[in-house]
């Protein structure tokens, strides 16, 4: 199905680009399977020329949803990256 695009529905994707920013350099943490479920969101957002063209794939109720995966997928993305040790006290190998 085909919805059209409106003021909330460029905000959402523009939430989802933020979002997105934000888990760029957290990926490298995740598993293999985290980053194909990541991809299969990334596939789904409407693209530039969707939102030009005014026609897109998803409703603002699916985007709101798909927001709010992203959101929690981000979240525990940044949870990992807390968890992994740093090298405050000396003792991990340092990077040539």
């Amino acid at each position: 199905m085909r919805y059209k695009v409106t003021d909330r529905t460029e905000a959402l994707v523009a939430e989802l680009a933020t979002l997105a920013e934000g888990a760029k350099d957290r990926l490298a943490l995740a598993s293999a399977e985290a980053q194909r479920e990541w991809e299969v969101f990334r596939v789904r957002w409407p693209s530039e020329i969707e939102l030009r063209k005014g026609i897109v794939a998803l409703s603002d109720d699916e985007l709101s949803l798909m927001r709010s995966k992203v959101e929690r997928f981000v979240s525990i993305l940044g949870a990992m990256e807390s968890a992994r040790p740093s090298n405050a006290d000396g003792l991990l190998p340092q990077e040539a």
